[in-house]
C-alpha cells in the first residue's frame, strides 16, 4: 500500500478521536474556501497603546470612509488615531464594568453600568446625554430611529432593573422619559429571563437575556414596539458572547453556540466545539468573554476567560462560508470589525524593505480588517506575519485490521517549512499517542518516516512568520507490516 490520501477534515475535539474524519487540533489557523489557511498575527500601530488594559473596542466609518475608532479601558475612552490616542472621557474611579458602544444620530454613544450615557460627535470629547437617562450596562440602536438601553442601574422610576429595557425619543437620544409626543417609553422584560445581558440592533432589536430571547418590533403609537419571546430556557452568557454579522447574530448561550436569524436559534457547536469550550471556560468570568467578526475571511471570534489564565489567551474561531472551527492562541484584550487607519509619513515602509506598490489603497485607510487590542495594550490590525500553527488529525488504520508502516507522508501545503509528526498507538484505549520528532520535508516535498504501530495520528506544523496559505491534506506512504 503506498500514497494513501488523508484530507484534513473539521476541527471537532467533541467528537472520540479513533478513527474519525475529524482534527483533534486546528491551533492558529482558520478555515477559509474548502481549506484551512494562516492566521495572521497583530501588527501593531505605531505609536497606540492604551495606559492599561483596553475593555472595549468600537468602530464606525466616516463619511471619508476611514475608521473612527474607539478604546474603553475601566475609566476612560481614547480616540485611535493614526499613530496616537486621544483621551476622550475620563469617569473618573468608577467600579470596573465593561462598556457598550453604539453609533446613532451622528453621534458614538458610549454606556457602562456605573457611569451616566455619554455621546460624542466625531471630533468632540464625550458629554452625558440629556434627558437624564438611566445608567445601563448594554445599548443598541433598534429601527434607526432609537436608542434603547438595557440592564438599567438607576432607572427613574424605581432604581435598579436589570430586566428593564428603555428607549429614547424618535432620533433624539437627549429625549428620555415616557411620552406619547417623543415615543420614548420602556419595558419590562420577563423576570424569568434573568437580567438582560445584550442588545442587537437593525431594523428589528432582538434583546437577549441570560434565559430568553425576545424580537422587538416597531408598531408607531400607542405601543411604539411590540415584544415577541421566541426562545425560552435559552438565551446568551454576556455582552461580549454576543456578535452580529449583518442579519445574524451569533452567540454563546449556557448549553452552546449558536446563530439567531431573526426567527430562531440554530446550535453550530453541538457534538463539535462545545463541550471542549464549556471544559475551559471559567464559568465565574463570563462578562470577560470578547467577539468580534472578521470581514475579510467572514469568521467570527470569540476570546474567552480560561480556568488556568487571568487573561485571556485563547480565542475559538467559527466560519461563515464553511461552516467550520478553528482556535487561536494569543493573548488578546479586545477584537472587533474596523477598517485599516490612513497611515502617518512616519509609519510608512522604506523603498528598501517594501516590496509593494506605494500606491496600495490600504495606506490611504477604509480597507475592512479584523482589528484587536494585544496584551502590550497596542491596537493594530490582524495582518502581521503569520503565526506558528498545528493541524493533528486522529487516530487511522492505515492498513485496515493489521499494523502499518509509516516511510513518509507528504503534507498538502505550500510551505517548505513545514515538519511532519506521528502519534503512534497500538491500542485503542491508549488516550495518549507515542509521538515521533518533527520531521521537516525534503526536496521532493516529503517528511521521511520509519514508523510501525496499528493507528496512527497525523500532525503538520509551520513555524512563525513562515509564508503560506493553504493546507488541504497529506498523502501517506504506508504498507501492511508486523510486529517488527
Amino acid at each position: 500500500m503506498a500514497d494513501v490520501p488523508l484530507q484534513l477534515g473539521p476541527w471537532e475535539p467533541d467528537r472520540a478521536p479513533h478513527m474519525s474524519p475529524a482534527l483533534t487540533e486546528a491551533v492558529n489557523v482558520l478555515r477559509v474556501a474548502g481549506a484551512y489557511t494562516p492566521m495572521p498575527s497583530i501588527l501593531e500601530e505605531t505609536g497606540v497603546t492604551l495606559p492599561s488594559a483596553a475593555r472595549a473596542l468600537f468602530s464606525v466609518p466616516l463619511p471619508n470612509n476611514t475608521p473612527l475608532i474607539y478604546a474603553a479601558t475601566t475609566t476612560k475612552i481614547y480616540r485611535i488615531d493614526p499613530g496616537s490616542t486621544v483621551q476622550v472621557y475620563d469617569a473618573g474611579s468608577i467600579a470596573p464594568d465593561y462598556w457598550s458602544f453604539a453609533q446613532f444620530a451622528g453621534r458614538t454613544i458610549a454606556v457602562n453600568l456605573y457611569v451616566n450615557p455619554q455621546g460624542a460627535l466625531p471630533t468632540a470629547p464625550f458629554a452625558a446625554l440629556g434627558g437624564t437617562p438611566p445608567r445601563a450596562k448594554v445599548c443598541a440602536v433598534v429601527d434607526g430611529n432609537f436608542l434603547v438601553l438595557g440592564n438599567l442601574q438607576n432607572d427613574g422610576i424605581d432604581g435598579y432593573q436589570p430586566n428593564r429595557i428603555r428607549w429614547s425619543g424618535f432620533g433624539n437620544p437627549d429625549t428620555w422619559g415616557t411620552s406619547v409626543g417623543t415615543q420614548a417609553d420602556f419595558n419590562q422584560m420577563p423576570d424569568e429571563g434573568g437580567s438582560v445581558v445584550a442588545i442587537t440592533g437593525g431594523e428589528t432589536g432582538t434583546v437577549f437575556q441570560r434565559k430568553m430571547i425576545t424580537r422587538m418590533q416597531y408598531v408607531g403609537l400607542p405601543n411604539v414596539f411590540t415584544f415577541t419571546t421566541v426562545e425560552r430556557a435559552r438565551g446568551a452568557v454576556s455582552a461580549g458572547a454576543v456578535c452580529s454579522v449583518g442579519d445574524l447574530v451569533f452567540f454563546y448561550s449556557d448549553d452552546g453556540f449558536y446563530v439567531w436569524n431573526g426567527v430562531n436559534a440554530t446550535p453550530i457547536g453541538t457534538g463539535r466545539v462545545d463541550d471542549w469550550f464549556r471544559s475551559r471556560l471559567d464559568h465565574s468570568r463570563l462578562d470577560a468573554i470578547i467577539s468580534g467578526f472578521d470581514p475579510v475571511t467572514r469568521c467570527v471570534f470569540w476570546g474567552f476567560p480560561e480556568l488556568a489564565s487571568s487573561t485571556i489567551q485563547t480565542m475559538i474561531v467559527f466560519s461563515l462560508g464553511d461552516q467550520q472551527w478553528t482556535s487561536v492562541s494569543m493573548p488578546i484584550e479586545v477584537i472587533a470589525a474596523s477598517a485599516s487607519l490612513p497611515r502617518t509619513l512616519e509609519s510608512m515602509p522604506t523603498p528598501d524593505t517594501f516590496g509593494g506598490s506605494f500606491d496600495d489603497p490600504a495606506f490611504a485607510g477604509g480597507v475592512p480588517i479584523l482589528a484587536g487590542i494585544d496584551s502590550s495594550h497596542t491596537y493594530g490590525a490582524f495582518t502581521g506575519s503569520n503565526l506558528a500553527s498545528t493541524i493533528t488529525t486522529g487516530d487511522f488504520q492505515v492498513a485496515p485490521g493489521a499494523r502499518a508502516i509509516i516511510s513518509s507522508v507528504r503534507p498538502i501545503i505550500d510551505s517548505p517549512n513545514v515538519k511532519v509528526s506521528l502519534g503512534l498507538k497500538n491500542q485503542t484505549t491508549a488516550d495518549t499517542p507515542a509521538w515521533t520528532p518533527a520531521v521537516p520535508i525534503n526536496v521532493m516535498g516529503i517528511a521521511p518516516m520509519r514508523a510501525n504501530a496499528r493507528f496512527v495520528s497525523y500532525r503538520m506544523e509551520t513555524p512563525a512568520n513562515d509564508s503560506w496559505t493553504r493546507a488541504t491534506g497529506m498523502e501517506i506512504g504506508a504498507k501492511g507490516g508486523g510486529w517488527r
